[in-house]
């Protein structure tokens, strides 16, 4: 993957808003020279509702403080009637729940393997932080924003296939050790 993304070509010419007319688009490109954070969440996700009220709070913080800050939602809820719970609240943009094979590949893009992820995109497009939920919940206040090449894998969790991996060298760490 490269170290930078074309918004129009991720997430494609419009997002939704929760403020306003539902029906409304919002064009990918008012997102020009922005810091994109991209929010893989869901409202099904106790983690997840735990941490959006922080983010919520970071997003509140740096715009009053004068940074060009966006959220852009990317739901892994259920149904249509669980996204428009969660995310009627919010005051960022979202992409549009019915299309399912983009939020897939958005995910896909960045290896999302679980809820809460913070994706961070510097307004040019480069990824600056693959994983920010763990800095967000550091440094509430974003003294450090955007917090470039800090990825944090711990607030996230352990990634999956790393796990696998660990376990699979436990096992085969314990064999030799027993025969």
């Amino acid at each position: 993957m490269s170290d930078r993304v074309n918004l129009v070509d991720l997430l494609g010419d419009s997002l939704i808003s929760a403020q306003g007319d539902p029906a409304a688009r919002v064009p990918v490109r008012s997102l020009d020279g922005k810091t994109v954070g991209l929010y893989f969440s869901a409202g099904w996700c106790a983690p997840c509702r735990k941490f959006t009220p922080r983010l919520l709070s970071l997003y509140q913080n740096l715009n009053t403080g004068g940074s060009r800050f966006e959220v852009v939602f990317v739901s892994s809820d259920r149904d249509e009637a669980q996204f428009q719970a969660y995310f009627k609240d919010m005051p960022w943009l979202a992409l549009p729940f019915k299309d399912s094979k983009l939020r897939n590949s958005v995910a896909q893009t960045f290896g999302v393997m679980g809820i809460p992820t913070l994706v961070l995109l510097g307004p040019d497009g480069k990824i600056l932080n693959e994983n920010a939920r763990g800095a967000v919940l550091q440094d509430p206040e974003g003294a450090g924003f955007p917090w470039e090449g800090q990825s944090d894998l711990s607030g996230g969790g352990i990634r999956p296939w790393k796990l696998a991996l660990l376990v699979i060298l436990m096992w085969f760490l314990a064999k030799l050790i027993i025969n």
